[in-house]
């Protein structure tokens, strides 16, 4: 039994140094910015946290490598308090939750807050083109198509809204407990 005792002690900390070594410097995976849904390895790979419950979050994170991702100008995109966001974007995509916005020009892509995002093409509501998202309120809703929704105002105070302006029509689109949308004019 004392014989085990020391192989134990020898051969453990002998297999274990080299995989903590291996571990440091291949595998470790660090957040960027602080934001819990980007992280870089130590050679530059991006990954995304892929937790679904408390033993993941707690105990073994689950990690998947986002592809298609150009590392070297990849950067998760703050507010104007230098607060992280959902968003980050590389020089050929923009991103919302680790997932690639649709049609997005990352080139004009700017940061309206950590809800709220536009391009030279549109707005973007949580990461979604701001036509889909108001679709995805009131199907109902005719939108002219020959002429941009512009994004007027956001209120930021309960009950949460913002106003759109479509042609000659303004719409106010509560988008947080109650979602409706009311024609203003």
């Amino acid at each position: 039994m004392r014989s085990l005792r020391i192989l134990l002690v020898i051969f453990v900390p002998l297999i274990s140094i080299p995989f903590l070594i291996y571990f440091y410097l291949f595998v470790w995976i660090t957040s960027i910015d602080g934001y819990p849904y980007y992280y870089r390895d130590k050679l530059g790979v991006i990954y995304t946290n892929e937790a679904t419950g408390c033993f993941d979050i707690c105990f073994i994170p689950v990690y998947r490598k986002l592809s298609g991702v150009d590392t070297k100008s990849f950067a998760v995109l703050h507010t104007k308090g230098g607060r992280s966001t959902p968003y980050a974007k590389d020089k050929y995509r923009v991103y919302y939750d680790a997932k690639p916005i649709q049609n997005a020009d990352a080139v004009s892509f700017i940061l309206i807050d950590d809800t709220f995002s536009k391009d030279k093409n549109t707005y973007y509501v949580y990461g979604t083109e701001i036509k889909e998202f108001l679709k995805g309120i009131d199907p109902n809703l005719v939108l002219d198509n020959k002429h941009q929704v512009q994004l007027i105002e956001i209120g930021y105070n309960p009950p949460f809204f913002f106003k759109i302006q479509n042609n000659n029509h303004v719409y106010k689109v509560y988008y947080v407990l109650d979602q409706k949308i009311e024609q203003i004019n």
